[in-house]
């Protein structure tokens, strides 16, 4: 597929993107959608035979998509080119946040801030609120598990995760979280089948494996 956009005329998406690497990033989504179409961009992502390309794909689409393009892009975490599978995990962290409020949007950006404060607290009682004004937005149960797992309430957690993942079933993160949370439980086959879902959607989690391995070498072994 040709790097170029699909009327011939503007400069290949690498090159736009570097003209407005110094921009901020309203103009830099604007030059991406006068020259792409989302539907454009997750195409060079899945099958655009370019490294470069497909790397720059992933980020311009995650500056314009929104969840929707969520989970047809986690196909792409399947591909072998490092480079390639590490810009995807971090596009779909972006549009994992992206909830299409603004006012949900702004109350975790102040919960994460919050939570890499370790003020739990003032930070769960944030991601109560961002549920409650979007109470189908994935993120705002996983960042709210977060917070459960760092004060050891690991069924509130679990639960917490559950829910991100009936909401956003790619979401390897939340899939990841409730392992290492049934892992505290010990209960090792939950933990298990979770981290294997992780590892379905996102095989590039060399700790999950092996996690993985050694819950399967404790079990054989018991």
């Amino acid at each position: 597929m040709s790097t170029g956009s699909s009327n011939g005329h503007t400069a290949p998406l690498t090159t736009l993107l570097a003209l407005y690497t110094h921009t901020d990033s309203a103009a830099l989504e604007q030059a991406v959608l006068e020259a792409y179409s989302k539907e454009q961009l997750l195409s060079l992502v899945l099958e655009d035979a370019d490294f470069e390309t497909r790397k720059a794909a992933t980020y311009a689409l995650s500056v314009v998509g929104d969840l929707s393009y969520a989970e047809p892009l986690a196909a792409a975490l399947h591909t072998d080119l490092p480079g390639v599978h590490q810009t995807v995990e971090q596009a779909l962290w972006c549009l994992w946040f992206k909830s299409g409020r603004v006012d949900v949007d702004a109350l975790m950006q102040e919960g994460v801030r919050l939570l890499e404060s370790q003020r739990f607290d003032d930070a769960s009682a944030l991601f109560d609120r961002v549920i409650a004004l979007a109470p189908d937005f994935a993120e705002g149960y996983n960042q709210r598990a977060v917070v459960y797992y760092l004060q050891e309430d690991w069924t509130q957690a679990i639960q917490d995760c559950q829910t991100a993942v009936s909401l956003n079933p790619v979401h390897f993160g939340a899939l990841a979280g409730m392992g290492h949370c049934y892992l505290q439980c010990q209960e090792l086959q939950a933990a298990l089948t979770a981290y294997e879902k992780a590892l379905a959607v996102n095989p590039h989690m060399p700790a999950i494996q092996s996690n993985i391995d050694r819950i399967r070498k404790f079990m054989d072994e018991a």
